[in-house]
């Protein structure tokens, strides 16, 4: 039932100056996340492992808060076809860098290391479907 009231409130409905921005800065996230998780992958053997969860801690932020933002001004803008093909892959980097997030609180650095590294090609994938 949500979803069929969802897909008629977006049928038609126009996007706002507001959601532009949004969608932009959701755009600029999701083409960034590649270049940054791979920054992050490669330091994250070397770092301290408080320090590693800090620096995941603010790729969460800076990466994934604006699309979460922009979720609906992203399907009102692409549909539901388009946005599920950049969305899927994005969900799996999502799964890793929460992954490596958990392995560095609990002291497992190479599994951080490894679940960052696993995230670079879902990001990939994302922003080119995003393109």
């Amino acid at each position: 039932m949500i979803g069929i009231a969802l897909v008629l409130r977006l049928r038609g409905a126009k996007v706002t100056e507001a959601q532009r921005g949004s969608i932009e800065a959701a755009g600029v996230a999701i083409r960034r996340a590649p270049a940054d998780v791979a920054a992050l992958a490669s330091v994250a053997a070397t770092l301290p492992l408080g320090e590693l969860k800090t620096r995941v801690d603010a790729f969460v932020h800076d990466n994934f808060d604006p699309v979460y933002d922009a979720q609906e001004a992203l399907v009102q803008s692409q549909g539901f076809a388009k946005y599920a093909a950049h969305t899927g892959p994005w969900a799996s980097g999502e799964r890793m860098v929460y992954r490596a997030w958990s392995a560095a609180t609990d002291g497992h650095r190479p599994e951080a290391v490894a679940s960052l590294r696993e995230a670079i090609p879902h990001f990939e994938e994302a922003a080119r479907a995003f393109a």
